[in-house]
């Protein structure tokens, strides 16, 4: 499986890779499917062969008891039937059937056929035998079968009498030669037999452990699959279903995700990071936009007023000073200097105001050329400091800088009291800057009660 940069697995290389077990493990239970198929199949003609080999040797022994069967009684009764039924035997060629239809190897054929050969070796002692009984009953050759009609005996045995000629005939087929030849003919379809079960046993062998390699490594292959699965299914749900659950965990939470699962997780959660990042920036800057001047770059009326609530209420009385800032004739200098000029004083104004207070003061543009400050924790004792400090800072605004022409701020300040609220506290600075506007403006007054 292909692993990116960051290690986090591709979800198309694990289709891939399933799919390759899969056809791989597949096609190898299918080849051991066909071998197992194939093994039962030499099993089965093993099995078939041997039966044929012991119906064929069934069939010549059978063939050959039943021609001595009949050549015998014949020769007890000299009933021409059972010389009818020899021939009927003999001429039904179940024994050349029997040689015909082997499936054997060459040596078990050539068993067979030495068995074939001797019976064939009784039939010669057969037919004498019974042209000699046919002779002994004074029989022409023209009365008796055609197998028989080419068949000459000696003139010895010509001159013999009718007791002579039988007694020789039931030597024949009940003699020592004759018993000799039946039974080697039994010892060659037995030894017959025993090669060809031999045979058969040794291939049914070699096919039983062919059957149980084969079962074997079918039993490996169905274990190689359940573990895959198992391996697989363990992945899947840890690198996609848990990744997926952290993932909306930490959406609902509003928190960032996770790099964690697969690479398409992986990479969902870098991009919704990415857009998380730009989203909360975007957030940070229209808040700062809605909280802050554009001009100035102080904080806004709106926001100043929730702050200074916020510090009122909680902290009570001594929590600080409010002071009201006004640009004195600013409306002048709009007239005179034009708009852009009068931008650029009111960000000077702010400039000053910023430089002139400390970190922990808040300072805001309330709106046109009013300003206001929160000094932070300051007592009545600091008023006269107030007031040192905006004169400083009114002799700073009426120096001239940058073409910007000279300005003086009116400043009503006023402290906070235990219970006080924002409008109360803005009300006696309102009330103190109105004082300094009546009193010829530039100038600073706090309100110590």
């Amino acid at each position: 499986m292909r692993l990116s940069k960051n290690q986090g697995i591709h979800v198309s290389s694990l289709c891939i890779f399933i799919v390759g077990i899969v056809l791989t493990v597949g096609s190898f239970i299918l080849y051991t499917g066909s071998c197992l198929s194939r093994c039962y199949e030499d099993f089965m003609k093993a099995e078939a062969d041997y039966r044929d080999c012991e119906v064929n040797a069934r069939q010549m022994q059978e063939a050959s008891d039943a021609l001595t069967a009949y050549i015998r009684r014949f020769a007890l009764s000299g009933d021409l039937t059972y010389l009818e039924a020899y021939f009927g035997e003999a001429e039904s060629g179940r024994r050349e059937q029997a040689q015909e239809n082997l499936h054997a190897t060459e040596e078990e054929t050539a068993i067979f056929a030495r068995a074939k050969s001797e019976s064939d070796l009784l039939m010669d002692m057969e037919y004498h035998a019974a042209k000699l009984i046919l002779a002994a009953q004074g029989d022409d050759t023209a009365n008796m079968p055609k197998e028989l009609q080419g068949y000459s005996l000696s003139e010895t045995e010509y001159s013999m009498g009718t007791d002579a000629l039988a007694r020789e005939a039931l030597d024949l087929v009940f003699g020592q030669e004759y018993q000799s030849l039946k039974d080697s003919i039994d010892a060659n379809l037995v030894e017959f037999s025993e090669a060809v079960l031999a045979r058969e046993s040794l291939e049914v062998e070699e096919t039983a452990e062919r059957l149980e390699r084969l079962i074997w490594m079918q039993r490996v292959g169905i274990v190689i699959v359940v573990v895959v699965i198992i391996l697989l299914g363990a992945l899947t749900y840890r690198q996609i279903a848990v990744a997926l659950q952290k993932h909306v965990k930490a959406i609902m939470d509003n928190m960032l995700l996770e790099e964690k699962g697969v690479y398409e997780l992986r990479y969902l959660a870098r991009t919704y990071n990415a857009m998380d990042k730009t989203r909360t920036e975007e957030e940070q800057r229209l808040r700062e936009k809605a909280e802050h001047d554009a001009l100035t770059e102080l904080v806004n009326r709106g926001t100043f007023e929730i702050l200074l609530k916020n510090k009122i209420e909680i902290k009570g009385k001594d929590a600080g000073a409010f002071l009201l800032v006004d640009v004195d004739v600013f409306k002048e200098i709009n007239d005179s200097y034009g708009h852009a000029v009068g931008d650029a004083v009111l960000k000077r104004v702010a400039e000053v105001l910023v430089d002139n207070f400390k970190d922990r003061d808040i300072i805001a543009r309330f709106g046109g050329d009013e300003f206001a400050v929160w000094l932070t924790n300051v007592d009545r004792g600091y008023a006269g400091f107030i007031e040192q400090r905006i004169e400083a800072i009114n002799q700073e605004l009426q120096r001239p800088q940058e073409d910007l022409p000279s300005v003086t701020l009116s400043v009503g300040g006023a402290f906070s009291r235990e219970g006080d609220s924002f409008q109360a506290v803005y009300q006696r600075a309102d009330e103190m800057l109105y004082r300094v506007k009546k009193n010829g403006r530039c100038g600073c007054m706090v309100n110590t009660e």
